[in-house]
């Protein structure tokens, strides 16, 4: 255990990349960021073109078909000629419901982003992630034995209680840091907590019916 332990360990302080490297892949990464919203934009039950979406992004649902209220920016880019009252649809579907969800998409990967280097920074060790220290099971065990056991709690408190099993189980790994400084032994022991977590889910799911672990199921993949 004590080589495996010195093995994990780092030796050397990590270099840090080329500046230029890293600009290059920010750029890279905001391109590639720019393209997916566009997508979620474009794409969808109801297809709208990259013209309908610019016709309507940045205009309010009164002024939908006025070309004097295109941003002047974004005229060069707009056919004017074909501005229509079909827009107004266009106008619902991407500010109602796709440019919202993207944008929540986008807060929630930058905010499990952030939460990830924060833990491997705090831990100094490169696998620190919360799967590994039991944060997420946590999360899925409240869930669980409310699912399983019919617990009678409105379904749209599900987040809540697994903010609150998250948080339980981060604070059950707080208490062990305090005990042990070691962040390699830290790891280890949220892996143990991991597993241990993972036996009480499964646990709950074989004696669940199939409608509470369909439902289960559901909520773990985040549909």
């Amino acid at each position: 255990m004590t080589t495996i332990l010195q093995t994990l360990t780092p030796h050397r302080q990590a270099r840090l990349p080329h500046p230029g490297t890293t600009a290059i892949t920010i750029l890279l990464l905001v391109m590639a960021l720019a393209g997916v919203l566009a997508a979620s934009l474009t794409s969808g039950d109801v297809d709208l073109s990259t013209q309908q979406v610019l016709r309507v992004l940045f205009i309010p649902r009164d002024a939908v078909g006025d070309a004097e209220r295109l941003p002047i920016l974004i005229r060069p880019f707009v056919d004017e000629s074909a501005l229509e009252s079909g827009d107004r649809l266009a106008h619902i579907v991407v500010h109602n419901l796709r440019l919202p969800r993207a944008l929540l998409g986008m807060l929630a990967g930058a905010s499990l982003a952030l939460a990830g280097v924060m833990l491997q920074d705090t831990l100094r060790n490169p696998l620190a992630e919360p799967g590994i220290l039991g944060v997420s099971s946590g999360a899925v065990v409240l869930v669980a034995i409310v699912t399983v056991f019919k617990i009678p709690i409105a379904y749209s408190v599900m987040p809540l209680l697994a903010l609150l099993g998250g948080l339980a189980a981060g604070s059950l790994l707080l208490v062990a840091a305090s005990l042990k400084t070691d962040p390699v032994r830290l790891v280890l022991i949220g892996a143990a907590m991991t597993a241990f977590l993972n036996a009480v889910v499964i646990i709950a799911i074989s004696i669940g019916e199939p409608f509470d672990i369909q439902l289960l199921y559901r909520f773990m993949v985040g549909s």
